[in-house]
C-alpha cells in the first residue's frame, strides 16, 4: 500500500488533507489582500504612512564657564535644567582648552569630558 492509498483509506486522513490544502490557499491570500488594501480599509491616518508635519518651538538656553585650571587639576561644572513641560530636542556640549603659556616641542595640552544623562529619560544617542 502507497502512501497515497493510505491517506485516501480514512475519513480523519481526508478531513486533515482538506483542512490543509484550504489553510494553505486562504492564510496568503488573506495577508495579501489586507497588506494591498490595508489604507483603503483603515484610513490612511493609521500606522506611519502618510505625510507627516512636526511643528515645533525651538530655545536656545546656554550657559558658559571660564576655568582656570593647573596641570592635572580637575574642574566640575554642573547643569541642571527644570524641564517642566518641554521636551528636550538635543543637547550640544562644547568643551574648549586655550592653554598658550607653554612654549616649545613636545607640549601636550587636551581636555577630558565625561557627561552624565542617567536622569534624561529617553534615549540618548
Amino acid at each position: 500500500m502507497t502512501g497515497l492509498e493510505k491517506l485516501f483509506t480514512s475519513q480523519r486522513a481526508i478531513t486533515i488533507l482538506v483542512i490543509s490544502v484550504v489553510f494553505a490557499i486562504t492564510f496568503p491570500a488573506y495577508f495579501s489582500f489586507m497588506a494591498s488594501n490595508s489604507d483603503d480599509l483603515g484610513g490612511a491616518s493609521s500606522g506611519a504612512k502618510g505625510k507627516w508635519q512636526v511643528d515645533f518651538i525651538q530655545d536656545n538656553i546656554t550657559s558658559d564657564e571660564t576655568m582656570n585650571l593647573a596641570d592635572g587639576e580637575q574642574g566640575d561644572y554642573f547643569f541642571e535644567l527644570d524641564t517642566g513641560e518641554m521636551m528636550i530636542g538635543f543637547v550640544e556640549i562644547i568643551v574648549s582648552c586655550n592653554d598658550n603659556d607653554d612654549t616649545g616641542p613636545g607640549t601636550n595640552d587636551d581636555v577630558d569630558v565625561s557627561t552624565d544623562f542617567s536622569a534624561v529619560e529617553g534615549t540618548p544617542d
